[in-house]
């Protein structure tokens, strides 16, 4: 199971040290992911009822902002996914 630490402004996945950072949480216009992957990886943006809102594809060691704006208050999850590895993390849409 990914482990997940909570620091101020951001929450950090990994599995077999690879991560991925998602801030700040919580977001109201942007977030940013930074993924360490050995491959380029897709990832997806699910709400509480597991429909995906937004998709796209990140890049090993590159910062990615994700324009979250149009998205509600509340809590999602962020699924990123290669051929090899797969994580998962959640972060929070304020006011």
């Amino acid at each position: 199971y990914p482990y997940f630490i909570t620091e101020t402004g951001h929450e950090e996945y990994g599995i077999n040290y690879q991560t991925a950072i998602i801030y700040p949480s919580p977001a109201t216009d942007q977030i940013t992911i930074k993924a360490k992957l050995s491959d380029k990886a897709e990832y997806r943006i699910y709400n509480s009822t597991g429909t995906c809102l937004l998709s796209g594809t990140l890049m090993d060691g590159t910062l990615h902002p994700v324009k979250v704006n149009t998205l509600r208050p509340g809590i999602y999850i962020l699924k990123i996914e290669n051929e090899t590895k797969m994580f998962t993390g959640k972060f929070v849409i304020g006011n």
